[in-house]
């Protein structure tokens, strides 16, 4: 997360997967990865990080996924 504070959003990402193959269940990384996804645009593959997010368990997830994911 702290790279996403600091603007490497490409770092952020590549940080989250990194937690993401330690615990595939981190259900923070996948939205915060979706999410950094959509702010570059990549707005497919955040979305599935978003509804991965949700199927872990995140329920604020779903609210992003009408946000962004429609």
């Amino acid at each position: 997360m702290a790279k996403n504070y600091l603007l490497d959003f490409r770092g952020a990402i590549l940080d989250y997967t990194k937690a993401i193959e330690i615990i595939p269940n981190f259900s923070e990384a996948y939205f915060c990865r979706g999410m950094t996804k959509i702010a570059l645009n990549r707005k497919e593959d955040g979305c599935l990080d978003l509804r991965k997010a949700g199927e872990l368990g995140d329920a604020v997830a779903y609210e992003y996924i009408k946000k962004y994911c429609q």
